[in-house]
């Protein structure tokens, strides 16, 4: 959920929002069980392209690096993928630990280095996956020119979608154990979108479709639901959650229609309001599966039921919430892990 911000890009509150709602896609995809119907089905078809979208952003906010560029920038963005790796890592043990689930040292060791143990949160796989992408591209930046380093992803793009659709990827790591094929194998299914966001960001092409707004707006809204609608009909390669080649275009032209809504010049108010409202994506990120956990144990220990819509909206409350308190009354350093 981080990125360093480009040195050219200002706050664009279409993409702040983007974030959020995909974070809560990110919610539904881990607690929404139920089949949809009527405008909910949009949400349903929004789930599998969630994760991809925030790489997608990751990049698109990156700064590219090369031979002159400053060791601190890359240095600062690796300290904000890990930090909260770990940091998480350990809160969820010992909360964990309190509830009195069968976790142990083992675990917390796998959930700090792949992000991804059963028993604690798998989700922070995210956190793995563009570290190993990061430190990728930094060190193809910083061996070759920018226009050779460009072309040396694009290969490895073409490499990546072949590699995914031969099977190859699913072959090489799916008999892994659980804690490394997952982000291992998705690895490979994120590099294409790491590389599209940063190659949108490093040609300005959204800043130029700015031009003809109101045009490009319309268009991005037609192509994503119509590739939204291909997607459920295309089958995905074998792999690890993310290998359906047609959610590039899908990321591109709702990523695309995030940042050409008309939003910059609002009022200076409303721009507080969803600059707050939009604050705290990675802390919620990061604690939505143990305030679930905790949220259906009660609800379950009560007797209650709630419709899993309405739920996953509750727990998204919840996990803002608990970011936004993160975030007051702790350390400064500790802030990074929500914000």
């Amino acid at each position: 959920m981080n990125s360093s911000a480009h040195s050219s890009s200002r706050k664009n509150y279409g993409i702040a929002l983007l974030r959020t709602f995909m974070c809560f896609e990110v919610i539904l995809c881990h607690f929404w069980t139920e089949s949809p119907s009527g405008i909910l089905i949009l949400f349903e078809w929004l789930k599998e392209p969630a994760a991809s979208t925030f790489i997608f952003l990751a990049f698109f906010f990156t700064k590219p690096f090369d031979s002159n560029s400053d060791h601190s920038a890359i240095k600062k963005r690796i300290w904000r993928l890990v930090f909260p790796q770990i940091g998480w890592a350990f809160v969820y043990w010992f909360a964990f630990l309190i509830l009195r689930h069968p976790v142990g040292i083992s675990d917390l060791l796998w959930q700090i280095a792949t992000g991804h143990s059963p028993n604690l949160n798998p989700s922070m796989w995210f956190q793995f996956v563009l570290l190993v992408i990061s430190i990728l591209f930094f060190i193809v930046f910083k061996l070759f020119t920018r226009r050779r380093a460009l072309i040396l992803l694009y290969a490895l793009t073409v490499f990546s979608i072949w590699f995914q659709y031969s099977g190859y990827n699913s072959w090489l790591f799916g008999s892994l154990r659980y804690e490394l094929k997952y982000p291992l194998g998705r690895i490979v299914e994120m590099i294409p979108y790491a590389t599209l966001g940063l190659s949108i960001s490093i040609f300005k092409v959204f800043e130029r479709l700015q031009k003809n707004r109101g045009v490009y707006l319309v268009l991005f809204g037609i192509l994503s639901f119509l590739f939204l609608l291909f997607s459920q009909y295309i089958p995905a390669a074998p792999g690890f959650g993310y290998s359906n080649g047609i959610h590039l275009p899908v990321v591109f032209c709702i990523a695309g229609f995030a940042y050409l809504i008309p939003l910059d010049s609002i009022p200076t108010k409303v721009q507080k309001t969803l600059q707050f409202a939009t604050n705290y994506t990675l802390g919620i990120y990061c604690i939505h599966r143990l305030i679930g956990y905790s949220l259906n144990s009660v609800l379950f220990w009560a007797g209650v039921k709630i419709h899993h819509f309405l739920l996953c909206f509750i727990i998204y409350l919840l996990s803002f919430i608990a970011s936004f308190i993160i975030a007051k009354i702790s350390p400064k350093y500790l802030k990074q892990m929500v914000e």
